[in-house]
């Protein structure tokens, strides 16, 4: 086994001064109406506040193909995306897809998380009416971008509310939700409290107020909260009767080198499988302008819209394909590390502190993002680590890959900092060989892209090493670290 080495290193508003007057003040009244509805049509088609905006431009990833620059031009009814570039189509298959573009990183809103994983943008209405809605076993969402939804509480597994968070916490907040197995539902209040709980009812009550409906466990009777003291809840099959026989267990996103069995990850949290009558693979990840995350079967043309249809069988309403800027392919085709079981992992301290791996996360549990490259899955290490995986001999899809490819980053949470060699060993017949060793990858610098022929291979393992000022915020990413 090879070694790792250290190497070289709300506020009330204060009163302001008069100021002249505006032209907007010197406008008619038919003129500030036009202003109005301008900005307000602009508004509509502009990203939301609640999304960090990236300005990368979109590549493509086939299997076994060099990445290429290109805009997506059309689904076909078969499963074929159809992407262009400065001068040709691009008629892509299902099997042949990797990727496309990178996803959108939301700040703070709030979301709707169902049994498949898809994670819907809530709209938060500036007219005061409730966006959310629950009554009588279904919630009535109006969404950011595909207007109002109708869903059955059977396909919904969590709802993110007013959390407060930052982006890292707001992760980890998430991820524990999801890892969530009691039989009951639990109410997470904004301050730290945990209820569980029954939910009844989500609405405007005769008084006037946002509230959530209750019935709490040990207490016997209902209770309601106002809807913005609620950080979260979480629903599970104890929480309503739902009839289902065999409901999905909640899945084990981001949790330090623990895989959970039968699950995928996509997005920041796990992708249960929902059948096992079907191939959970074959599944497109979908990314929204409002950084929502939909987990999809198929993508059907409808003129200038698309219709899609999420994993758990719900069709949303029709969207405009200008309103997709990511995909991602659960092919069988592609195995990515991240869902597989290491042989091996080993941290070696730079003074006392340890380190785990994560799972589709960073070193430090977050969303895996570095210099606007945002991807749902890949490896978070920090230095000086080595994580060791077996290569697939084949499977019922007689699936044997070729490379191992993936790109190479000092996460964003190291804010420039950090530093680390990336360093892959393959395990020959006759030994461990390094077969990659990068330069010198800082905070700073773009993601390196890698691709390494595996042939005659039968183990892989990943180093990430000190480089720089010891091992401080070395938040090693493997993105995208997958076999093709």
């Amino acid at each position: 086994m090879p070694t790792s080495n250290v190497e070289g290193g709300h506020k009330c508003a204060s009163r302001r001064p008069a100021v002249p007057t505006s032209n907007m003040q010197k406008m008619s009244l038919l003129q500030r109406q036009l202003v109005l509805v301008i900005l307000a049509v602009l508004s509509s088609t502009a990203i939301p506040a609640s999304v960090v905006a990236t300005d990368r431009k979109p590549t493509l990833l086939r299997i076994g193909k060099p990445p290429i620059t290109a805009t997506l031009a059309s689904p076909i009814d078969d499963g074929t995306l159809v992407f262009s570039d400065a001068s040709q189509e691009i008629r892509t298959e299902p099997g042949e897809l990797v990727g496309w573009s990178t996803r959108q990183i939301t700040k703070g809103r709030s979301e709707l998380i169902l049994i498949d994983g898809s994670r819907l943008g809530i709209d938060e209405s500036w007219t005061g009416k409730p966006s959310l809605q629950f009554a009588e076993g279904f919630f009535n969402v109006s969404t950011t971008l595909m207007g109002k939804l109708r869903v059955s509480v059977d396909h919904v597994l969590a709802i993110i509310l007013y959390p407060g968070l930052d982006r890292l916490q707001r992760t980890r907040f998430v991820d524990r939700l999801i890892r969530q197995e009691d039989s009951t539902g639990l109410v997470h209040l904004a301050n730290g409290d945990v209820f569980n709980g029954t939910l009844l009812s989500i609405g405007m009550s005769r008084t006037g107020e946002y509230e959530v409906a209750l019935q709490l466990v040990g207490l016997g009777e209902n209770h309601t909260i106002a809807i913005n003291r609620i950080a979260a809840l979480t629903l599970h099959t104890g929480t309503i009767e739902r009839g289902a026989a065999n409901e999905p267990r909640a899945p084990n996103p981001g949790e330090p080198g623990v895989l959970a069995s039968e699950t995928l990850a996509a997005g920041s949290s796990d992708y249960a499988a929902l059948s096992k009558k079907e191939n959970p693979r074959d599944r497109l990840i979908v990314g929204l302008r409002d950084g929502s995350t939909l987990v999809c079967r198929r993508i059907r043309p409808r003129g200038d819209l698309v219709q899609l249809q999420l994993a758990c069988d719900i069709e949303p309403p029709e969207t405009h394909l200008r309103e997709i800027v990511h995909l991602q392919s659960l092919s069988s085709s592609v195995v990515y590390l991240s869902d597989l079981e290491p042989v091996e992992y080993r941290h070696e301290p730079y003074l006392d502190i340890p380190w785990d791996f994560f799972r589709d996360r960073n070193a430090l549990g977050g969303e895996l993002a570095a210099r606007g490259l945002h991807v749902t899955k890949g490896l978070g290490m920090h230095s000086a680590s080595r994580l060791t995986f077996s290569i697939p001999e084949g499977t019922t899809t007689d699936f044997r890959p070729k490379r191992f490819v993936a790109e190479l980053a000092i996460d964003d949470l190291a804010a420039g900092q950090g530093s680390a060699f990336f360093r892959v060993y393959l395990l020959k017949a006759d030994g461990w060989e390094l077969t990659y060793s990068s330069p010198v990858v800082r905070g700073v610098d773009e993601p390196l892209p890698i691709s390494i022929d595996l042939s005659g291979s039968q183990q892989i393992a990943l180093a990430s090493d000190y480089a720089d000022r010891g091992d401080e915020r070395d938040y090693a990413n493997w993105m995208g670290a997958r076999f093709e």
